[in-house]
């Protein structure tokens, strides 16, 4: 033992003594540091996404390349050399030899993995993001890069035995080349061939979900275990076929045996790919199966009525006009009460207690419901009875027995929730449930659903055009979930890990996680979104209740809120190509992460959903007369407040979003829409700065009183809503004249 420890300082020290090696250490730390503050700050990312896009994904790369190198460089500074033959002499047998210069190997290359952990760890402290999250962030890439190291070190020694000369090194670039940028960028992305992504040497890709620093890591958990598995095995096998070149090379009487250890090695590593083929085994054929299942969508000419078809499509054989009606069957449900409880193996057993309205029951044989084809329905009950159905995918069809006396309909039924899709070589996870980690969104069906609703097309995605027919009464009940878990309904309470639900809602969506909640300190608001980001949201609260509260005091109608802000990277977690980026789903507001939380135009859009109860989206040509100018008098609010308190610059970024034409411009060029724009914005510039701006909240006031006051919140995942109001610029000059005539 003395021997090879004395063997392994000796490598070690040529390591530390090279020129190019020494300062490598110390330019990744200046990295570390640089990457994970200037761009954390000066950017939309936050400490984890800065460290995932810049170091985990990309300049780790870097680091897997030095490791090749270096496996190349322990190995040929000796066997490269012409008096290698009289170290074969020496009484150093061959495994010491090959493991001292390993091991040397991996202590300086953890070298890199340390500094991760100390900036990461050091950084996190100073944001304030709790413990638990630092800790389950490092676990995961602390164990990630060491196996990725190991493999490409392995990899540079074996290289380096086989290529005795020094075209070695153009084939170790050529091989970190390869198992880096052209594996992901051709082979994955490119031709969507799953099975080959444990032979990337990181498994952290640029377009991974790993990037999503609240629920990326538990959904890959599974894949990550198999593929370190795999790659563990293969760089043993790798090592094992280095020693027995070594043995060939020198007089031995144990190369049978090493022969012999090198195929059970080579085993080893096929066997341990196989649960890896059969996890995409799985994924697949299931994906494969809803697809084929799942029809093609179109609407009509009035873009009214949804057609469907199934593949193959002769768009040539028939007018669209006449293919199949989409008819989901929707009716009404008036309650629902759910009991999910959470098994520590991920497994979700589920009671959903559906009351109906009696009319709905009469005089029907059978009915028809939507539930996630991934749960397993064991029982439903009618007046505490079993009685008969059939589950055929995501379809539930029920035998309704004679006289009904209570319209509840019980379902019990359990299964492990986790969704995958994909396009080509790009991954979607629309739905899971694992350990603490969950994002269930109703558009999948978790609870059942009325009628026989397709939850995606015949591309695989998920559709989000699926739900109830009406709002209905929620409570649900959660256990077995330690972190918090937050829906899109009023009334959340949490104890440990049971968890209540309740409200009205068309749209129940369930969230939890490594979430942090900012409370509003004037309304019921709370704000949920990562906990990177919570200095940045409780600045973002303040001013959002400063410009309500600003409000308030000029509107004569009270301010309806929204209960919660979910600011989530859901971007990243990839629910559906229809999924809007920012919406209602009833009182409930969500935002997609990608926006920078205390920008300018991201308060400003959430105070207009406050106050309006809906988006200011303005966009294509095809849009209704006036809207532009509604939506001008909606970003008025915001103006107005900016001028008054004295924020020119982000008066003036609120005023170009719509219209602002410098006066040495010949007006005559512009639209008459774009010109009664610009009049109305500086109409309101020139009465505030005048001194007038109360008179200004007076006709913001009347507006706001005539159109907006008994406005709902409203429902689903349209991207563009038709607004409830429409405002001329003659309804806009005659409350303004009204208003300003007394003075002048």
């Amino acid at each position: 033992m003395k021997k090879w420890f004395i063997h392994w300082k000796f490598e070690l020290s040529f390591l530390f003594k090279n020129w190019l090696l020494l300062p490598m250490p110390i330019l990744f730390l200046l990295w570390l540091v640089t990457s994970m503050t200037i761009e954390n700050v000066s950017g939309s990312d936050n400490l984890y996404l800065s460290a995932y896009r810049t170091t985990h994904s990309t300049i780790f790369i870097l680091v897997v390349g030095l490791s090749i190198l270096i496996g190349v460089y322990l190995m040929r500074r000796d066997i490269g050399n012409d008096s290698f033959e009289w170290h074969l002499a020496l009484p150093v047998s061959n495994f010491v030899f090959l493991s001292t210069k390993f091991v040397a190997g991996m202590t300086y290359l953890s070298l890199f993995t340390i500094l991760m952990g100390i900036v990461f760890s050091t950084l996190s402290v100073i944001q304030g993001i709790p413990g638990v999250v630092t800790t389950h962030v490092l676990s995961f890439f602390v164990v990630q890069y060491e196996v990725s190291l190991l493999i490409s070190l392995s990899l540079g020694i074996v290289l380096s035995v086989i290529i005795r000369n020094r075209f070695v090194y153009l084939i170790a670039f050529c091989a970190w080349v390869f198992g880096t940028l052209f594996m992901e960028i051709y082979i994955l992305n490119g031709t969507g061939n799953f099975y080959f992504k444990p032979f990337h040497l990181t498994y952290l890709f640029m377009d991974s979900i790993l990037a999503n620093g609240v629920w990326g890591i538990e959904i890959m958990k599974d894949e990550i275990k198999w593929q370190r598995l795999f790659v563990l095995s293969f760089s043993f096998m790798l090592l094992m076929v280095t020693m027995l070149v070594l043995n060939s090379k020198r007089p031995n009487e144990h190369v049978k045996l090493w022969k012999v250890v090198c195929s059970i090695s080579l085993l080893g590593a096929i066997f341990a790919y196989l649960p890896y083929s059969q996890l995409w085994n799985e994924r697949l054929s299931t994906f494969d199966n809803m697809k084929e299942s799942s029809p093609t969508f179109a609407l009509s000419e009035d873009d009214r009525s949804p057609y469907m078809w199934f593949p193959p499509i002769d768009h040539e054989s028939f007018p669209i006009k006449e293919r199949d009606v989409y008819e989901p069957g929707l009716f009404s449900i008036t309650n629902f009460d759910i009991d999910l409880k959470q098994t520590s193996n991920s497994n979700l057993d589920i009671t959903a207690n559906v009351t109906l309205q009696h009319e709905e029951l009469e005089s029907k044989d059978e009915l028809q419901f939507t539930l996630n084809r991934t749960f397993s329905l064991k029982e439903v009950k009618i007046d505490q009875k079993s009685i008969s159905y059939k589950q055929n995918g995501d379809f539930v069809t029920l035998t309704l027995p004679n006289n009904i006396k209570d319209p509840t309909i019980q379902f019990i039924y359990s299964g492990v929730y986790k969704l995958w899709t994909h396009r080509v070589g790009q991954e979607y996870y629309p739905a899971f449930s694992l350990n603490n980690q969950v994002v269930m969104p109703s558009h999948t069906a978790w609870y059942p659903l009325p009628g026989h609703q397709y939850l995606m097309d015949s591309t695989g995605e998920s559709r989000t055009d699926v739900g109830l027919l009406h709002p209905s009464e929620f409570k649900v009940k959660v256990s077995g979930i330690a972190n918090t878990v937050y829906g899109s309904v009023k009334n959340v309470q949490s104890s440990g890990e049971n968890h209540t639900l309740s409200g009205t809602t068309a749209r129940l969506d369930l969230f939890s996680g490594f979430l942090s909640e900012i409370k509003s300190k004037h309304y019921p608001t709370t704000l949920i979104t990562v906990p990177y980001r919570r200095e940045d949201s409780e600045k973002f609260m303040e001013k959002v209740d400063r410009r309500l509260t600003y409000f308030e005091e000029f509107l004569d109608d009270e301010i309806e809120p929204v209960h919660h802000l979910f600011f989530l990277p859901l971007d990243q977690l990839r629910w559906s190509g229809y999924f809007r980026q920012r919406g209602f789903i009833d009182q409930n507001y969500i935002m997609n992460e990608n926006n920078i939380i205390n920008q300018r135009e991201t308060i400003n859009n959430f105070v207009i959903a406050n106050l309006f109860h809906e988006d200011n989206f303005v966009s294509g040509y095809d849009r209704p007369k006036n809207l532009l100018i509604t939506s001008t008098i909606k970003a008025s609010f915001n103006y107005v407040y900016e001028l008054e308190h004295g924020k020119e610059e982000d008066a003036f970024q609120t005023r170009s979003r719509y219209a602002n034409i410098p006066d040495q411009y010949d007006k005559n060029d512009f639209s008459k829409e774009l010109i009664q724009i610009d009049k109305l914005l500086d109409m309101i510039e020139d009465a505030v700065h005048a001194g007038k701006e109360e008179k200004v909240k007076e006709v913001l006031n009347r507006l706001y009183s005539n159109h907006w006051s008994d406005n709902s919140y409203p429902t689903g995942y349209d991207l563009y809503l038709e607004p409830v109001a429409l405002i001329s610029f003659e309804d806009w000059m005659k409350e303004w004249n009204d208003v300003m005539k007394p003075e002048e």
